[in-house]
């Protein structure tokens, strides 16, 4: 390989020398040599360190893999929340059955009957929730926060 490397520097030194005394220009041959020379090195070089680099592998974290829940009221919860905005009657109705069946589980206390009882447990979300006909879903946000208010009866 630098027999090869020379070869190939002689003769790019040879071919320049002749074009330059071919066009009248009286070239220094020896400083000619040297510029030529570490001209061909740095390439020499450059090619070595393009071949020598290997691809990079960057790792990628393991796939989420996403459990689906087969709770029908987690999935008619997200049913009704894909298209609307507004907090649906069907909708307010799962949310407080949910809070009823978490009532009734946790602290065996009937909202209906007790609700007294059922107010002082829940949160002023849930309050709120049990007051109002037609409470207003302003984003995601409100209905995570609904959802861990049931879930921390």
């Amino acid at each position: 390989m630098t027999s090869y490397r020379l070869g190939v520097t002689v003769i790019a030194w040879v071919i320049l020398v002749i074009a330059l005394l071919g066009s009248d220009a009286q070239p220094q041959i020896l400083v000619l040599g040297g510029i030529v020379s570490i001209v061909m090195a740095c390439g020499f070089i450059a090619s070595d360190l393009v071949r020598a680099a290997t691809p990079l592998v960057w790792a990628h974290p393991p796939p989420i893999h996403i459990t689906r829940v087969d709770d029908e009221a987690v999935t008619m919860i997200a049913r009704q929340l894909r298209g609307s905005r507004r907090l649906s009657s069907s909708l307010r109705d799962t949310l407080l059955s949910l809070a009823d069946e978490r009532l009734l589980d946790r602290h065996g206390i009937d909202r209906t009957g007790h609700p007294e009882a059922a107010r002082a447990v829940l949160g002023p979300g849930l309050i709120a929730l049990v007051e109002q006909r037609r409470a207003r879903l302003s984003n995601l946000t409100d209905l995570h926060r609904l959802l861990n208010e049931i879930e921390s009866i």
